[in-house]
């Protein structure tokens, strides 16, 4: 069933000239692909007694609307929605992005923000489950001299190919580790850059072995899909065994510029949402298997603007 719309000006025109004609209200519903009740009302509210007038029905119409009252979204009835996505860490945006996706009452992340900032002003803690709520700016460290010491084979991101730099296709990816408290157990994260499907495994240690270990082991049901082109890292020693990686999954290694994690930026952004279920001071060994795999799958189900809606898990399957 189609939904109503307003009749247009060109349509009251011809309402008037058929009118005129003498043509009967079921006649003109039938040229227009109109139902016979809208017409038997556009005739009973901007008529004027036996005479249709189209330009005046139309300053008619235009006038109802706008003295009609808007429908205020009301926070009370859309909070029981809102506030347990907020819990399962969804982002304003990504919260109107699911709206719209299921179809729901839609409504806007800047209407609630609003909201979220009015809770807070009322001593409410809602602000809280934003992904970064009140978190202070730190500026740029300005690049210079390497002092984590030189990677041996390093290839420069300079020379990745356009294809992994524009995001315009799949089988790029970027990888990190997030250190525990101590800085001895750590999560290796590998993001692919179009699909933002990201990936996480803990390693007990950051010894290069180690990490390229648990890289291999990641990345290795997707490079059977072919679906491992390049690999972009930062400058960390960790990743020092990159050729050993390269070698296994079939692939491009290159290295970001040292202190320019904005050339990762998606990976680095996607820590930061790791981050939210394990705050900075998390020892990893103490976190459950199914706990990091559960935030990970959370962060792969969350819709993103830039996906048009869509979450990562709908732009690659996790191989079984």
């Amino acid at each position: 069933m189609t939904s109503y719309t307003q009749l247009t000006q060109a349509e009251r025109y011809q309402i008037e000239a058929l009118h005129e004609a003498g043509r009967t209200e079921n006649e003109i519903a039938t040229q227009l692909k109109r139902s016979q009740s809208t017409i038997n009302r556009e005739l009973r509210r901007n008529g004027q007694k036996q005479r249709y007038d189209a330009v005046v029905a139309q300053q008619r119409c235009s006038r109802r609307h706008k003295t009609k009252p808007k429908r205020c979204k009301s926070w009370v009835e859309h909070a029981p929605r809102i506030v347990p996505l907020l819990e399962h860490k969804f982002s304003p945006e990504r919260i109107a992005a699911h709206f719209k996706k299921m179809g729901a009452e839609t409504v806007s992340h800047e209407w609630i923000y609003l909201h979220l900032r009015e809770d807070a002003r009322k001593g409410g803690m809602l602000w809280r489950y934003l992904p970064r709520g009140r978190r202070r700016r730190t500026p740029r460290r300005i690049p210079g001299e390497n002092k984590r010491g030189q990677i041996v084979g390093r290839v420069s991101i300079d020379k990745r190919p356009p294809e992994a730099s524009n995001k315009s296709r799949m089988g790029d990816w970027e990888i990190d580790t997030v250190v525990s408290a101590g800085k001895q157990t750590a999560v290796v994260t590998a993001l692919e850059r179009k699909s933002r499907l990201y990936l996480t495994a803990f390693v007990p240690d950051r010894r290069a072995r180690t990490v390229s270990d648990a890289l291999i082991t990641l990345l290795a049901p997707y490079q059977q899909q072919q679906m491992v082109k390049t690999i972009t890292a930062d400058n960390g020693r960790e990743f020092s065994e990159h050729i050993r990686i390269a070698q296994h999954l079939d692939c491009a290694f290159y290295f970001a510029d040292p202190y320019a994690s904005w050339q990762r930026g998606s990976n680095e952004h996607h820590n930061g949402l790791l981050r939210r279920f394990f705050p900075k001071g998390t020892d990893f060994a103490c976190v459950p298997e199914t706990a990091l795999q559960t935030a990970t799958t959370l962060i792969n189900l969350w819709p993103r603007k830039n996906l048009n809606g869509l979450c990562p898990l709908d732009m690659i399957p996790v191989p079984s």
